[in-house]
Formats: structure tokens, C-alpha cells, sequence
């Protein structure tokens, strides 16, 4: 009897503790919802606003009503006949209200999407829904009901002990019928970590694949997009690791009266980047490959771009950016023509102060394949002994041009360039045209290819060698 009654005792006990840890913990929630809200409710045109949190012992609701401002076109001034624009941007208000469910820890529990999250230690889950538009929002509440499928849309971010945050974005399946046609989308899933001790931020994306067919027998099948990035953040606003991003193929077929139904394909496409920092300068490796698109017969591509931009300098850059957040959370409108005022002068001080770096931008490789030929080359520029000016006005920046060090090498095929040029002249004009570049020494002719370098270097610029004024 006596055990018996430690026992439950001992449960008691343990019960009790979760009971307070989870009463504790929600409270942190709660906590961290409304600190996220001054941190990022106000961005200008964006805002974010507590409509109302009810707490509970397991599990709080919240409601949040996002306002974005967004431009729209200019307001005509008169009656329907005579009537102009005047030019100037309006604004209209759209508002949407989110949903939060915040399941407390130190255990929470939510079977999420296709439940995949069970019980683990955290501080909570929470889970956000898209709920409806403001009463003035008819049409966008319209499109709800018309792709009810936006409903299951849900974003899940799970909270740990120590501030790491897991989420997951997932908008569902859906599919549209249209009046002369149906739209198909598989759905798009998005997962995310970010680590405020370690400032790390790593994830994945997918927007998976859409279909189109009309009734007139166009179609067009696209594989989506994918990535992946892992970054850290090495000064405040500044992140540098390795990203990539991954575009799939896309099959069009564009229907014809007059005759057979023309067809395209574009082929996959990669972007890649490998960003570090040493401390003080900035360097970013990013290559592109593209595999090629199809029209009827002709096949265009594959291309290939690599390129390396270094002595970036990371103060200037982590400044810039916390410059052009202010910027936006100062805003009070998305006019282009008002941001760009504010934005320009950002800019070239940005300019100015990289240059006194030294940076270097350089294609290593470029390479494209034609029906007709190949086209390959390099390029570098950078800038070396730059003294640190203050730059007032755009065109002041012409005053570095001494301290500019470009050189470009290409090669082309001659096949190539004699058929673009076979659009404009005849053949007896077009190797009348080759020899006069070749004479001149704009090109070089060798072996069935055509070869130009071209350098400036302190307001001196070459062709093959060949010294050409710039200012005259």
C-alpha cells in the first residue's frame, strides 16, 4: 500500500510539473508571438496587427490582420468622354486575417499535414491559416470560393527550447476550370530552419508541376521549380553559403488555323551560388547552366555562364542593407517613382564605397550553342587604386573610369555570324564585310572562327591590339 501511494504520489508529481512547464512555456509562446509582431509589424506599406489572443491551458488562438498598400493605376480626372489621366499612382488597402493555433510545449502535439508532427520537446507549434478577407475584399473572397483548395494552405513553425524554428509552408493540390480551358497545379512545399543562436538559416523549396490545356489544343506543361540554400549570417543583414536553384523543363504547344500546331521546349535550368566572407571582403562564386530550348527543328543552347565577383566589402554591404530596410519600413507607399528617389542616392554611396574596396567582377566561362555555330568567352573588370570620393550625382561616378580594368575575349564561329548577317545582305557582301573587320583588326579569322580581345585599361581601349580613341 505504501508504494502504491508513492507511486501516485510520483505521478502526481509529474503531472503537476507538466502542468506547469506547459502553463510556463505557453506563456513564452505568447510572448514570442507578440515580440515577433513589434519586430516586423511595421514595414511602411506592410502592416501586421493582433486582432485578438485567446490564451488556453493546451492550445491558444490568435489572429493576426495583415494591410499591404498596393499601387494601383492612375485616377482618371473628368467624365467618361474627355476624361485624363492624372498621372499620378492611387492606392488601394487589402487586408487579410490569419489564424494562429498555438499548440503550448514542452510536449506539443499537432498532426499538421499528413500528420507529421508528433510529440517532441518544444516551446510550441503553430500553425497559420489564411482564414478570409476584410468585408471590403469582395473579390478576393470570391477566389476562395471559387479554389477552396487556398483553404488548406497552412504554414507550421515549430518553436524549440533553445530558438530554433522549424517551418513548413505547404499550399495544396488545386485545379481550375476556366472558361476555355483547365489549369492544374500540383501544389508548392516550402521547409525552413533558422537558428538566432547560431545565425543560420538553411531550408528547401519546390513549386511543383502545373498544367494548362485549352480547347482550342493549346497546352503547356511546365515541371516547376526547386531549391535549396544554407546560409549564415556573417554581419548583420548579411548572409553568405551555398544556394541552388532549379528550373524545370516546359512543353507549349501553340495551336495554328493555318496550319500544324508549333511546338517548344525549354529545357532544365540550374543557377548556383557559393558566397563566403574572410572577415572583411565579401566573394561570390554563381554559375548558370541551361540546357537548351527547342523550336520545331532547331535546337538553341546548351549555355553556360560562370562567375566569381570578390573584394565585396561586408561592412558596406551590411550597412546598405539595413539602409534599404529602414527605407521600406519608413515608406508609406510602393509608388516607384517615390521609392526610387529615396533609393538611387542608397545606391550610389553603395557604389562609391565598394569601389575603394578594389572589386572584380569576371565571366570566367561563357559558352552558347546556336543551330549555326558556338559562341565562347571571358570577361573581366575590376578596378584597382580607387581613392574614396564622395559621389553627389550619377554621372559623377565617369570619374572612375581611370581606375577601370576591363578585357573581354570572345570567339565565334563564322557560320554563326554569316547567317545573322545573311538577314541584312548577300553572301558576296557578308565575306566583303568579314574582310573589312579582318583588315581593320576588329576580328580575327582563323580556322572558320572569328576572334576578338578587347581591353581598357586608365582610358585606354584596344581591339586586337589595335588602339581605338575614346574621347574625341
Amino acid at each position: 500500500m505504501k508504494k502504491l501511494v508513492i507511486v501516485v504520489i510520483l505521478v502526481l508529481l509529474c503531472v503537476a510539473g507538466w502542468a506547469g512547464a506547459t502553463y510556463v512555456v505557453g506563456k513564452q509562446a505568447e510572448q514570442y508571438y507578440f515580440d515577433l509582431l513589434d519586430q516586423a509589424g511595421q514595414l511602411g506599406f506592410v502592416t501586421l496587427t493582433n486582432q485578438g489572443f485567446e490564451r488556453g491551458f493546451l492550445t491558444s488562438r490568435a489572429e493576426t490582420l495583415l494591410e499591404v498598400k498596393i499601387p494601383t493605376a492612375p485616377q482618371e480626372e473628368g467624365n467618361e468622354q474627355g476624361g485624363e489621366s492624372s498621372g499620378k499612382l492611387t492606392e488601394e488597402t487589402v487586408r487579410l486575417i490569419f489564424e494562429h493555433s498555438f499548440h503550448h510545449g514542452p510536449l506539443p502535439y499537432s498532426r499538421g499535414p499528413a500528420g507529421r508532427y508528433a510529440f517532441s520537446p518544444a516551446m510550441a507549434l503553430v500553425e497559420t491559416r489564411l482564414t478570409r478577407f476584410s468585408p471590403d475584399q469582395a473579390g478576393l473572397e470570391n477566389l476562395l470560393e471559387k479554389v477552396p483548395e487556398l483553404r488548406e494552405t497552412i504554414a507550421i513553425a515549430k518553436i524549440h527550447l533553445n530558438g530554433t524554428t522549424d517551418s513548413l509552408f505547404e499550399v495544396p493540390a488545386l485545379q481550375i476550370q476556366m472558361d476555355d480551358g483547365r489549369f492544374d497545379w500540383s501544389g508548392l512545399i516550402a521547409n525552413t530552419v533558422y537558428s538566432p543562436r547560431n545565425k543560420t538559416l538553411a531550408g528547401t523549396f519546390a513549386v511543383q508541376n502545373v498544367t494548362l490545356r485549352t480547347d482550342d489544343g493549346g497546352a503547356m506543361t511546365w515541371q516547376g521549380f526547386s531549391g535549396e540554400y544554407d546560409l549564415r549570417e556573417a554581419l548583420p543583414l548579411l548572409y553568405v553559403g551555398t544556394s541552388r536553384v532549379v528550373v524545370g523543363g516546359m512543353d507549349m504547344t501553340v495551336p495554328d488555323k493555318a496550319s500544324a500546331p508549333k511546338t517548344f521546349r525549354m529545357q532544365e535550368m540550374e543557377f548556383a551560388a557559393d558566397s563566403r566572407f574572410d572577415g572583411r571582403m565579401m566573394h561570390i562564386d554563381q554559375s548558370m547552366t541551361f540546357d537548351g530550348i527547342e523550336v520545331g527543328a532547331d535546337t538553341y543552347g546548351p549555355l553556360i555562364v560562370v562567375m566569381e565577383s570578390k573584394n565585396l566589402d561586408g561592412q558596406v554591404l551590411s550597412e546598405f542593407q539595413k539602409q534599404l530596410l529602414d527605407l521600406y519600413r519608413q515608406a508609406d507607399t510602393l509608388d516607384p517613382d517615390a521609392l526610387a528617389g529615396r533609393a538611387i542616392p542608397l545606391y550610389v554611396d553603395l557604389l562609391t564605397r565598394l569601389l575603394a574596396g578594389n572589386p572584380e567582377f569576371n565571366i570566367t566561362r561563357f559558352h552558347i550553342t546556336a543551330p549555326k555555330g558556338e559562341v565562347d568567352g571571358t570577361f573581366r573588370l575590376k578596378f584597382a587604386g580607387v581613392p574614396q570620393v564622395t559621389v553627389n550625382e550619377p554621372l559623377e561616378l565617369l570619374q572612375y573610369l581611370q581606375y577601370l580594368d576591363v578585357a573581354a575575349e570572345v570567339t565565334v564561329d563564322e557560320g554563326l555570324v554569316c547567317a545573322v548577317m545573311r538577314e541584312k545582305m548577300a553572301e558576296q557582301q557578308i565575306e566583303q564585310q568579314l574582310e573589312a573587320f579582318a583588315a581593320q583588326r576588329f576580328v580575327v579569322r582563323d580556322g572558320g572562327k572569328l576572334k576578338s580581345v578587347v581591353t581598357f585599361r586608365r582610358g585606354d581601349l584596344q581591339v586586337n591590339g589595335r588602339p581605338l580613341p575614346v574621347f574625341q
